[in-house]
Order: structure tokens, then sequence, then C-alpha cells
């Protein structure tokens, strides 16, 4: 019955073809020369180990695999041209590239001034074949390369030596494609539909636009370590100090007297920028304010390029409750239904060993760890400090294992021997760097969440300090916020088994997913404000140069 409707649906079709003359015939006739001439062409790249040439050889097919593939599939039909007539969802195509700009990609990297020349220049009498042959695989290019950045990120983060570990869904091009163009979607819509569906992607795109349309400003404010300007002086420095926070929307009045006394509305804006930027927001210009302030327009611009691409490496789902850590924000955040319900600050891991960005599941908790050092940290930092204290193991209790049989560490020569043979694992106690509480979610990377002894560490702005774990600051009321579920656990009980110095293994209600991510820029869930953060492992400049090189 199928094949009968399709056979006589095929009859009516042709029917309107010749009812509508001679034009029609010819536009019927070079689609069947475009069909051909992409045969052969995608069969003669077949034969090339170079990259091949399209457009006047100009024009690099950058998906040639893709692109094969996807022609195949259909017999080499065109995919955006019919015959004499270049159809709207053509030129919508040519838009949406267009519009990469706005994602913090480069639209030329797909083609766009090729393809708006070939489509400027088209005539249904004078253009050839090939040149609508071109058109074609260019389009098509095009799509299944930018559709493959929207949905999982331009860059590998390990080819540039990022330690972001996130996966995101597999995702295929070209059926993608396919179906857009078997639903007669508009390729603009289908593509936004790849992009992060989170308002804050949106915000940081928003950013990034107003950010280009923003004036330069004085990014090279003098200053040293004893610089220090605050409400009621006149300064030097105030109207360079007024360019900035005029430009990055902190100051909105201008209104002044004296455009270098430093009054109530500029001490306002130092506040909200040194808030936006991490800083300790006193009102107070030092040397670390200014230099945020120092920090470029299109230093601020890469910055947003970089963690839009970061939100594109983004899974598309982190659960309907789960646990954020912010590194170089160094914030702690747990969302459920995506309301915040719980924030906390944390240290993170210095530049020579990076908290890696990752997802995994929260699952329990242990009070009084017993902490097994890597071997990393016994070789370099524990050994070495024998030299200086014979009684090192005693004094921080710090047991020695061997095959799994618990030793006397006063009897190994550690001078000779190998580090590697050994166990060693740290009781409980105020040298312990777990502190009391540790939060657990196993791991390949060995990080997880723990207390610390070392507490006046977070009362400054900057904490990267830790080996690469990241150390909360209030762990009690953080273990408390998690067992809420559970009835049998409740803050006293939590004290009391501290106070008893017997490691105890919690079970959490239920596991919580947990990422920890990598975000220098951002728009913060309590205040709506764009923030920046200082780039603590570099990772934006090499993230930007990858994203915005693009080669001929």
């Amino acid at each position: 019955m199928k094949i009968i409707r399709s056979v006589a649906f095929l009859g009516i079709l042709w029917s309107m073809l010749v009812g509508l003359g001679g034009g029609m015939n010819q536009a019927v006739a070079q689609n069947a020369d475009i069909q051909e001439q992409l045969r052969q062409r995608l069969w003669a790249f077949r034969d090339t180990v170079q990259t091949p040439l399209v457009a006047n050889e100009k024009e690099q097919l950058r998906s040639l695999a893709a692109v094969q593939q996807f022609y195949e599939q259909r017999g080499y039909r065109p995919a955006w041209i019919l015959g004499l007539y270049i159809p709207p969802n053509t030129k919508e195509m040519v838009q949406a590239i267009q519009q990469a700009d706005d994602n913090g990609l480069v639209p030329e990297e797909y083609h766009y001034s090729a393809i708006q020349q070939l489509i400027n220049t088209f005539n249904a009498e004078t253009t050839a074949v090939t040149d609508l042959v071109d058109l074609d695989l260019l389009l098509t290019d095009a799509y299944l390369l930018l559709s493959q950045h929207y949905a999982k990120g331009k860059v590998d983060p390990k080819s540039i030596g990022i330690a972001w570990h996130l996966t995101k869904k597999m995702f295929n091009p070209v059926i993608y494609l396919n179906r857009t163009l078997d639903s007669n979607t508009s390729p603009a819509s289908s593509l936004n539909k790849l992009l992060p569906q989170n308002p804050a992607y949106d915000a940081l795109r928003k950013a990034l636009k107003a950010y280009r349309q923003t004036n330069d400003w004085d990014s090279s404010i003098p200053y040293n370590w004893s610089t220090m300007v605050q409400r009621g002086y006149r300064d030097p420095l105030v109207p360079s100090i007024r360019s900035v926070l005029t430009a990055t929307g902190d100051l909105t009045t201008t209104e002044s007297l004296d455009a270098s006394i430093y009054d109530r509305a500029v001490e306002t804006a130092v506040m909200s920028f040194q808030r936006r930027h991490g800083l300790h927001y006193d009102g107070i210009t030092r040397g670390t304010t200014i230099t945020a302030m120092n920090v470029s327009r299109q230093e601020r611009v890469n910055q947003l390029i970089a963690n839009l691409e970061r939100w594109r490496w983004m899974p598309d789902n982190l659960g309907s409750s789960f646990v954020i850590v912010n590194v170089p924000e160094f914030n702690l955040y747990v969302f459920d239904k995506g309301e915040l319900k719980y924030k906390e600050a944390v240290i993170v891991g210095r530049e020579a060993y990076q908290t890696p960005s990752f997802s995994d599941s929260l699952q329990y908790i242990i009070f009084n760890p017993l902490w097994y050092l890597p071997k990393s940290i016994a070789k370099n930092e524990l050994l070495p400090e024998l030299e200086y204290d014979k009684n090192l193991f005693i004094n921080r209790d710090i047991r020695v294992f061997k095959n799994g049989q618990r030793i006397d560490p006063q009897k190994v020569d550690w001078a000779k021997a190998n580090a590697d043979d050994y166990t060693f694992a740290q009781a409980a106690s105020a040298y312990n760097p777990m502190g009391v509480v540790k939060f657990m979610f196993p791991n390949p990377h060995d990080i997880y969440i723990h207390d610390t002894p070392t507490r006046e560490l977070f009362d400054n702005s900057r904490r990267s300090y830790s080996h690469g774990c990241v150390r909360v600051k209030d762990p009690v009321k953080f273990a408390s916020f998690l067992l809420e579920g559970d009835a049998t656990w409740d803050s006293t009980r939590i004290k009391k088994v501290l106070f008893s110095q017997k490691q105890t293994q919690v079970n959490l209600p239920r596991p919580i997913p947990i990422h920890l991510l990598y975000w220098t820029a951002f728009v913060d869930m309590e205040n709506n404000e764009l923030n920046f953060r200082e780039d603590l492992y570099r990772w934006d400049e090499k993230l930007t140069k990858a994203i915005l090189e693009y080669k001929k």
C-alpha cells in the first residue's frame, strides 16, 4: 500500500514539475548536475592525502569524513540548493554561522565569508554548477562542524593540558543534520538547541556582547606595595580608578566636584568591584584591587570566551540536587531543584597540585578519618623531615605498613628505604591534614573534601594551598546539612562521635552528584552580578588561544 501511495505521489509531483514549464525542468536538470558533481568531487577526495580545498581552493573542508558520510547516505543529493533557487533555510544558515561569534567562536572557521560571497553572487542564469557544488559542500561542512562545537565544545581539554574530566553524551552531527533537514527545521533553531540550556550560559553570552561594546579602560594604573587610596583622599590615581569603574558598570554616576577626590560614590563602586572579583570588599583601593583593575577589557572578553567553552564541555544534566565546587571562586554550593540551599568557603589545590574538574557522586562521610599519605607526599615531604625530627612518626602518630602489616618505623633505615614499599597512615589528631571529617566520593583522582587544622587560611580571599583536595571551612555544619535526611544523626551526635576520636563511617541518606568545576567568569546566584576570578591554573590563556586560533 505504501508503495502504491509513493508512486502516486511521485506521479503528481512530476505532473506539477512539467506544468511549471521549462524553468523548473532546468532546475531539475541542474540539481541532477549538482548531484553528479558532488559524487565525483567526493570520490576524488578519497584519493587525496591532503585536506581538500574548495571554492577556488581557498577553503578547507574541516569535517571531511562526516561530509562524505552525509552525502553517501543521501545519494549525493544537494542539501542546501534547489536548482535555480536558494531556499530560505540556506540563508538562515548563513545567519546562524554569523551568530557563532555571540558564543565566542570564530565565524570564519565555518566558511562565513566564502559562503556569503557565493550566495551574494548567485545568479540563476550565470552561476556555474561548480560554484553551487562548493556552496553545498561548505554549508554542510559548516553545519557539521558548528553543531559539534555547540554540542561538545571546540577544544579537547586534554589536548591543551587542562585537567577537565567531565564527559558529555555522544553526539553524531551527521544524524542530527539529517533530522534537521528531514523535519524542515530552521538550521539556526536546531543549532541553538545544542547550546547549554542554562540561564548561566545565556548570562555569560550577554556579558560577552556587552564587554565587546564597552570602551577600553585605563589598564595601567601604577601602584606599589604601599599604595592605598580611600574615601576622602585626593589622589592622582582617582581619575583612572573612576574610568575603570565607569567602564565596568560599577560606578554609575559621574557627578563630582573634583574628579581626583575619592568620594562616597567611588568608595561604593570600589566595594562593588571588589565583591565581583572575589576580593576583600572594604572600599579601599590597594594593590590587589588595582591588579584586578589593570586586567584589560580584551582579557575580560577572553575570559568570557573561555568560560562559554567550558559550559559547552558540561554534561547536559547536573542532577536535580547537586554539589558544585567552583575552584577559582573558593566556594562550595549545594543546589536543590534549581535553588541554592547551602554555601561554604573552601580551600583548593595550589598551582603545583591543581584540583581537577570532574563529576562524581558524594556517598559517605568519615568522622575521625585515618589519613593515608599519597606516595608523592611521603617521599617528597614526610621522609625528608626525618633528618630534623627522628621521632616524627611518634610525634605525629603516623603508622607504617609493609605488605599490609603494621611495622615499627624506628627499625627501618629510611635513608636507604624505598618509600614505594611502604604505606603511611596518620590517625585523627591536631596534626592530621584531614582534620576530623572527610567527605567521600571515590574517584580515580584521589580527590575528596575534608576538614583542615589550618583554619586561619580561610581568612584569605585567595585560598589555593592544598595538594589538590578541597578543604571545607565548617565541616561539622556541612556534615549536618548532608545528613538532614537521616533522623538518627544530628549535630549533637556528630560532636559526640568526634569527641570519641573513633573512626566512624556514615552513609548519606542518598548519594548526591558532585561537580568540581573551574569558572573564572560567572553570574552569581545571590546578586545576579557578573563575577570574575583569577585564573589560578592559567587555563584561560591556553583555552582562549585554542578557541580563537583559526588557520586558513
